[in-house]
């Protein structure tokens, strides 16, 4: 059986008996084209089945339609409504996202952000991770990026950051407040800015409380 060919915009202007350029204005949505060419081109567009190729229409634009995102260990249930929430965000938006890990390795994450600015992905989600101030900064001029969960002086704008030390600060706080006095903390990797800023706002609750931390 022969395959079938595919539909380009060739056959479209060939159809609607118009030009190859007003096809793509009408079909990259661009104004001042006639309605009565508009109309043509978009009844050849049904009565083809023309599908468009985003991988061309990605580089003719100089976009993809991506938003790559970093996790740092996608199995890990922490992001899963972080995930939930980019994903939802996107929704009806055009945009896609494509997930990596960075393992919380700054060699890792390195080599994911430089594979996902390789498929050239329109900007960057970074949650958390290790890689130094400068590295981002660095690929922040390669692609518009977002970090979670970090405060970075010189990225600041690019910063979306949770308060660590309040939140543990509160629930120690409401544990003390409910009466209990001998309160464990699971403390997490002390390399990780994250954990260091939990178990400080732990023990400064106990301290404000007049209890000395235990170790």
């Amino acid at each position: 059986m022969v395959p079938k060919k595919k539909v380009n915009i060739r056959d479209i202007a060939q159809k609607a008996n118009v030009s190859i350029s007003t096809v793509s204005r009408v079909l990259n949505g661009a104004p001042h084209v006639a309605e009565t060419k508009r109309k043509a081109v978009l009844e050849a567009v049904a009565e083809l089945n023309y599908q468009p190729n985003v991988a061309a229409q990605a580089l003719a634009g100089g976009q993809t339609r991506t938003v790559g995102v970093i996790t740092q260990d996608i199995s890990n249930p922490f992001y899963d409504s972080i995930l939930r929430g980019i994903r939802q965000g996107l929704d009806g938006s055009g945009y896609f996202p494509i997930f990596a890990d960075g393992r919380w390795h700054a060699a890792k994450e390195r080599e994911a952000i430089e594979t996902l600015i390789g498929r050239h992905v329109d900007g960057l989600i970074i949650l958390g991770g290790c890689s130094p101030e400068e590295t981002l900064r660095y690929f922040d001029a390669q692609a518009p990026l977002i970090v979670i969960g970090r405060d970075l002086p010189a990225l600041r704008h690019r910063c979306l950051p949770l308060d660590d030390f309040a939140g543990a600060y509160q629930a120690t706080q409401y544990l003390i407040e409910m009466g209990h006095r001998r309160i464990a903390h699971i403390t997490g990797i002390l390399s990780h800015e994250d954990a260091v800023r939990r178990r400080d706002g732990y023990m400064q609750a106990l301290l404000d409380a007049g209890l000395e931390p235990d170790p």
